[in-house]
């Protein structure tokens, strides 16, 4: 059932300019929140390029072909090199990753498609603990929930179709 009035159009590309574009005909406290997250988000991506690296892979785990295509660029404008790129879905068993890049990849894999809980954050310590520091790991939550919110909105729009 459709929601949004006939005349709100509904965005057809993963950019962020058209989602808060799209929002804005919502909830404005939704659309502000979203709008404050993106900010804060393209913040932290532009600043660390581990970042990029990680909302690339939870776009590849959401299989979120908009937002994969938009990290992916991103990540190459900032001087990230195609080959790391081409290896982000096999990290593992690539050696173009450095002990800090595949600990932000595992907890990326790890919160990113799991509910955790108190006790499972335990066993989680020990696999992502080296090179990553308190705000290291905060940053990526945010990181990782910013991707996710985007790919959960994807999947809104296209279940509501064309306006």
């Amino acid at each position: 059932m459709r929601t949004a009035p006939p005349s709100a159009a509904m965005p057809a590309s993963g950019r962020s300019e058209s989602w808060h574009a799209f929002l804005s005909g919502q909830t404005s406290g939704l659309c502000r929140s979203i709008g404050d997250l993106l900010t804060v988000f393209h913040s932290l991506v532009v600043e660390d390029p581990v970042l990029n690296l990680v909302a690339a892979r939870v776009a590849q785990l959401n299989h979120c072909a908009p937002s994969l295509a938009a990290h992916i660029e991103l990540a190459k404008r900032q001087g990230e090199h195609p080959m790391r790129l081409c290896h982000l879905s096999a990290w593992r068993d690539s050696s173009l990753f450095g002990p800090r890049e595949r600990a932000a990849l595992e907890w990326a894999e790890i919160f990113g498609t799991s509910s955790l809980t108190q006790v499972d954050l335990k066993s989680v310590d020990d696999r992502v603990d080296i090179g990553l520091s308190a705000k290291d790991i905060s940053t990526l939550g945010v990181v990782i929930v910013v991707v996710n919110l985007c790919s959960q909105l994807q999947l809104t729009a296209a279940a509501l179709g064309p306006a």
